[in-house]
């Protein structure tokens, strides 16, 4: 059977506009790495995918820790490059999935539908196009009767839109927020001049870019970066930063890299919020991400920042309650010993400047 996923999947996946609808488990390792795989070597490929998450309240740390592991299964699928889309609905997965369940799998593409029991043994292959549009009808319909696990923000404008609703939420609320990065949000911190400076001539709407921008940052400095907040970030995010002069949030082709000058005055200012807002820097062992990825949540609603391998970056608004709980709970709860004090981090932040503004005043450039 799983030479026949193969087949269905990579025949699909090099067509032009290629289309892939499925119907199984997060925990399906074989298909999510597959189409992991896929969807990187092919940025056309559309990937529908809808599957069931627990709502069993009888159990409400399996009911998390399923949902959440359902995320952590998709993620790489969605920072691949292609098209993934993701649809849920709540069901008691351990009744959904019972052996009494003949083929609760689905896989359609163009020419074919693959339905398969939940143990992956046994399956049944459907080429007639009258059961294959019936077939699609009826994932359709299963697609309008479930809800988008994300939405997903493919502009800057609307990522920026996005942001300042969030923001604005986070404002209203009386719920603690937390800002989990390796790079510090650094955008925040820009200015109207150097909005004009590095925000790239021939971008579109240009001007409404660097007042959007320019207004995110204004509420950032007074109405988020106080008391209720807490930013985790890491060491090796801020020298990237240093090193390239480029923040997380941004396409690269929209803006130049800041200067050597701006980008120690931003790191700066950023320790500097220390005395408003509550700065967490993680140890080394604690970020090991190489792709870009931010969690910015409060109690009632967040979002995921992803950078693709080809640096596009996706804004993930976060649907899902139970997830959006586990990614709360887990900030909230983290430990002391996950991160510096601040006498080490001023320490190692002190040692990084030095380091940077030596090696560059060295060559001239400050």
């Amino acid at each position: 059977m799983r030479h026949a996923i193969l087949q269905l999947f990579s025949g699909e996946a090099v067509k032009e506009n290629g289309k892939i609808s499925v119907l199984v488990q997060p925990d399906f390792d074989f298909a999510m790495e597959l189409l992991q795989a896929l969807g990187g070597q092919n940025p056309g490929l559309t990937i529908r995918h809808l599957f069931c998450m627990n709502n069993n309240e009888k159990l409400i740390s399996m009911r998390k820790n399923y949902n959440l592991s359902c995320l952590q299964k998709i993620l790489p699928i969605c920072a691949c490059g292609c098209d993934y889309r993701a649809w849920y609905y709540y069901d008691n997965v351990a009744a959904r999935l019972n052996e009494f369940r003949l083929f609760p799998y689905l896989i359609l593409t163009e020419h074919c539908a693959l339905v398969f029991s939940a143990d992956y043994q046994n399956a049944i292959l459907f080429r007639e196009e009258e059961t294959l549009r019936m077939m699609r009808e009826m994932f359709e319909q299963y697609l309008r009767q479930s809800d988008p696990l994300f939405e997903r923000l493919d502009t800057v404008q609307t990522q920026l839109g996005y942001t300042e609703t969030l923001i604005q939420h986070f404002i209203e609320s009386n719920s603690p927020r937390y800002f989990f990065q390796r790079m510090p949000c650094f955008s925040g911190l820009l200015t109207g001049q150097m909005l004009e400076r590095h925000l790239v001539p021939e971008m579109p709407m240009r001007e409404q870019m660097v007042q959007a921008v320019a207004r995110y940052a204004k509420v950032m400095q007074s109405r988020v970066l106080d008391k209720k907040t807490t930013m985790f970030f890491s060491e090796d995010g801020v020298r990237n930063f240093l090193e390239t002069g480029r923040v997380d949030e941004y396409p690269r082709e929209c803006y130049s890299p800041l200067d050597m000058e701006e980008r120690v005055d931003l790191v700066r200012k950023f320790l500097a919020l220390r005395e408003q807002t509550n700065l967490r820097m993680m140890k080394d062992a604690e970020v090991r991400a190489k792709h870009t990825l931010n969690i910015s949540v409060n109690a009632h609603e967040g979002y995921l920042l992803f950078q693709t391998k080809n640096e596009r970056l996706i804004y993930l608004s976060i649907q899902e309650p139970s997830v959006l709980t586990a990614f709360y709970d887990y900030l909230e709860s983290m430990k002391p010993e996950h991160f510096c004090t601040e006498e080490e981090m001023l320490a190692r932040m002190d040692r990084l400047l030095d380091e940077f503004v030596s090696c560059h005043s060295d060559a001239g450039s400050i």
